[in-house]
């Protein structure tokens, strides 16, 4: 028997062993206490179709995925109105890893018939509810520590109470706006055949070939269109985002703004059109008091809003015209 031989493979297999036990081991054991200390065991983001935030003293807000290949959302309350995908999914992934840092099990609650009221689930700071193809989840969160970095978080239906990091907290919107599209349109999303351009005094309309994808004029001459403008045009308006949304009121002064429609037209009119029907149209206005490069602006598109937006798109198309 070749002892050397033996002694280093029991030396080897001492080492393995000692990795395992002083190394490896332990990780498993963090890894399991860490899968252990998730607040939402089985939570798939991707499975949420419907989410819905309540927050303390404000109106709630609802948003729906209405494409899940695109990632599109939809604002469905307190306004209609196309949603940013991005920080909706930001909220429900923090959701999924989110973990409890103290917990505090239902039979250490027995004693404390104020628990609800004491740590701030009577009147929570947010109560987020998920709907979609899993089971719904509605999760309230309560009140902060007195550091603000922790929250006490419940979710219905499981009689704990947990503590978490508060650091996730800013990703619940507090007001509507905070997850609207800030796109001011995008024709590639639009079903439309037609371009019809207003402004005071002047105007056109254009009509792409569906065969070879270019552009006619079709008022106020029938002529060749530059193709290569139109789309340049397009893009522009496509890269345009919202500054600021300024009201909702569909009885607000648009005279205030320089949207109204009689006895003038707004400074830029520009419709979009499948034959007869129209299906998006956005409207651009005066300029704010000493901001002259923005501009009102108005957009007819599953609900409307006057919005301000930079005015280089308004100026393209007035050379455009001219």
């Amino acid at each position: 028997m070749n002892w050397k031989s033996t002694g280093i493979l029991l030396a080897a297999a001492a080492v393995l062993f000692a990795f395992i036990w002083l190394v490896d081991r332990p990780l498993r054991q963090q890894r399991l206490r860490q899968a252990s200390r998730v607040i939402l065991p089985g939570f798939d983001p991707a499975s949420v179709n419907n989410i819905e935030i309540k927050p303390r003293g404000a109106n709630e807000i609802h948003a729906g995925r209405m494409d899940r290949t695109n990632d599109l959302w939809q604002m469905t309350q307190p306004i209609s109105y196309p949603a940013q995908g991005a920080p909706i999914m930001a909220l429900l992934d923090a959701l999924a890893g989110l973990a409890w840092q103290e917990r505090i099990a239902a039979a250490e609650l027995k004693d404390q018939p104020d628990a609800q009221q004491k740590f701030g689930f009577t009147q929570p700071q947010f109560e987020v509810s998920l709907q979609g193809s899993g089971a719904p989840r509605q999760i309230l969160i309560g009140q902060s520590s007195a550091l603000g970095d922790q929250v006490f978080l419940e979710v219905v239906g499981n009689p704990d109470i947990y503590v978490v990091s508060a650091a996730w907290l800013p990703l619940i919107p507090l007001d509507k706006d905070q997850w609207r599209d800030l796109s001011l349109l995008n024709p590639a999303r639009l079903p439309y055949q037609s371009i019809q351009v207003r402004s005071p005094g002047r105007g056109f309309e254009v009509e792409r070939d569906p065969t070879n994808h270019l552009w006619l004029m079709k008022k106020p001459v029938t002529a060749r269109a530059d193709t290569a403008r139109i789309n340049e045009l397009l893009q522009r308006l496509q890269g345009l985002r919202v500054r600021q949304f300024v009201s909702d009121d569909p009885r607000a002064d648009l005279e205030l703004y320089g949207l109204q429609t009689s006895p003038q037209t707004p400074d830029l009119d520009l419709s979009f059109w499948r034959g007869s029907n129209l299906t998006a149209q956005l409207q651009v206005g005066a300029s704010p008091t000493n901001q002259p490069g923005l501009a009102f602006a108005r957009r007819h598109l599953r609900g409307q809003s006057k919005i301000s937006v930079d005015t280089a798109l308004y100026r393209f198309i007035l050379v455009l015209i001219q």
